[in-house]
C-alpha cells in the first residue's frame, strides 16, 4: 500500500521484474525499466482489482544475463537430480534485451537435460537447505560469471525422461525420502 518504499531500491537497481506470487508459466511476468513504471502498473492494478489478487506483489532486481546460460535443477531430499534447461521455444523476449520463459498453455515441458557447474549445483543445495522444503527446484541465471537464483519451485519440474537420463528411479528417490523422514520423526520423538 506504500509504494513510494521502493522508489530508492528500484532507483538503485535501475530495473525491476514484477512477478505473479504464486508464479504462472512466465505470465504476467514483466520487466519495468524504472521506479516510474513500477509505481504505474502496480497503481493501475490496485485500481481495477481493489489490491493484489494474489495478496502480495514480488519484485525482484533485473540482472543482465544470457538465456543461453539458464538452467534449472531438481532437488529431492538433498539431492540433485538432474540440471534442465528449457529449449527456446519457451523463450520469449521480455524487452529490447531481456527474455523470459513463457508457456501461453501451461503445460510446462519442453526441456533438455544438461550438466551443472559446480557453481550452480552449490548454490543450489544453499538455497535447498535454506528454504528447508524437501522437493525444490530452481531457476538460474548467470550474472559477470556467477549463478543467481531467480526462482524456487516447490512444484519442482519432474520430467519422466530426465530421471531416466540421469539414471535415476523417482519412485525409489520419494521412498527415501518418505524414509528418512520416518527415521527423523522416531528419532525426535521416543
Amino acid at each position: 500500500r506504500n509504494i513510494q518504499t521502493i522508489e530508492s531500491v528500484v532507483n538503485e537497481w535501475g530495473a525491476a521484474i514484477l512477478k505473479p506470487r504464486l508464479g504462472s508459466f512466465g505470465k504476467g511476468v514483466a520487466l519495468l525499466n524504472s521506479y516510474f513504471a513500477v509505481r504505474d502498473v502496480l497503481e493501475y492494478i490496485e485500481s481495477t482489482t481493489g489490491g493484489s489478487p494474489d495478496r502480495a506483489f514480488l519484485l525482484e532486481r533485473y540482472y543482465e544475463n544470457d538465456a543461453k546460460d539458464w538452467v534449472s535443477t531438481t532437488i529431492v531430499n538433498g539431492k540433485i537430480m538432474y540440471g534442465y534447461r528449457k529449449r527456446p521455444s519457451k523463450i520469449v523476449k521480455m524487452g529490447p534485451q531481456a527474455y523470459k520463459i513463457y508457456d501461453e498453455n501451461k503445460i510446462g515441458g519442453e526441456v533438455d537435460i544438461c550438466e551443472l557447474s559446480d557453481e550452480h549445483r552449490e548454490e543450489a543445495i544453499k538455497a535447498f537447505h535454506a528454504l528447508g522444503a524437501q522437493i525444490m527446484g530452481f531457476d538460474m541465471i548467470l550474472h559477470n560469471g556467477l549463478p543467481i537464483i531467480v526462482d524456487e519451485n516447490t512444484f519442482a519440474g519432474f520430467y519422466p525422461s530426465l530421471f531416466v537420463q540421469a539414471k535415476k528411479n523417482p519412485a525409489h528417490e520419494l521412498y527415501k525420502l518418505i524414509s528418512d523422514e520416518i527415521d527423523k520423526f522416531k528419532k525426535n520423538n521416543c
